[in-house]
């Protein structure tokens, strides 16, 4: 046993009951991500000792030190192994972090999915984040589609037209019944879309809307 998954071991043995317990837990936890060790584990045996020990709580902290640098380096060796395992984790958004998001999402779904095409943890994922992310372009409406935090420009909603499309397949695919979202973002997306390319002649998108006859 390496002595870092020892020393870690030893943090979580017992249940924090408390407070002061949990506390203390942080605190050790901290002083062990910060001790400098030379013997470092290759990521499988990690991966064995989390699956060996899954009684016991593996924080942040852990997969900073241990998971993280491991799986850089199995990335640059193009093995996308360790990404999956961060997805099954659900800990991808960590890692993404951890990267000071010079890869996006994105990136690393497909990065996995290059390898295994069809892996059903990696597409509920990006059905579950691209879901979300329809969903908030539309929850300024009738005032606005966002892309991000700001209005989507006429490039960006053209874009989004794309995405949704590519959102139908996949959720046809994983069996979701998401016909009456997509047919209402659809029907959203195509106004906006006109309203840009004619603003001038409404007195903002809600106008649009109600002059077209549109319901939102």
């Amino acid at each position: 046993m390496y002595q870092v998954l020892e020393d870690y071991k030893l943090i979580y043995k017992y249940e924090s009951i408390g407070k002061i317990q949990r506390k203390q837990q942080h605190e050790m936890t901290n002083k062990w991500l910060k001790k400098e060790s030379v013997n470092m584990p290759e990521l499988m045996v990690i991966i064995g000792f989390m699956k060996e020990n899954n009684n016991i709580k593996f924080t942040r902290q852990f997969y900073y030190k241990l998971i993280f640098p491991q799986i850089c380096i199995e990335e640059n060796k193009f093995n996308v192994d360790g990404l999956l395992f961060l997805f099954e984790a659900d800990m991808i958004q960590a890692y993404e972090e951890y990267l000071s998001w010079k890869k996006s999402i994105i990136e690393l779904e497909n990065m996995v999915l290059s390898k295994y095409f069809n892996n059903n943890i990696v597409l509920e994922y990006r059905y579950e984040r691209q879901k979300h992310w329809f969903e908030f372009s539309i929850h300024e409406v009738p005032f606005g589609v966002l892309y991000g935090m700001d209005c989507a420009s006429l490039k960006q909603i053209k874009e989004m037209k794309s995405d949704l499309k590519e959102f139908k397949k996949l959720s046809l695919f994983l069996n979701k019944d998401e016909g009456e979202n997509i047919s209402y973002l659809s029907i959203i997306y195509d106004a906006w879309e006109r309203y840009l390319i004619s603003r001038d002649k409404y007195n903002g998108f809600k106008d649009y809307l109600i002059k077209n006859m549109i319901e939102y």
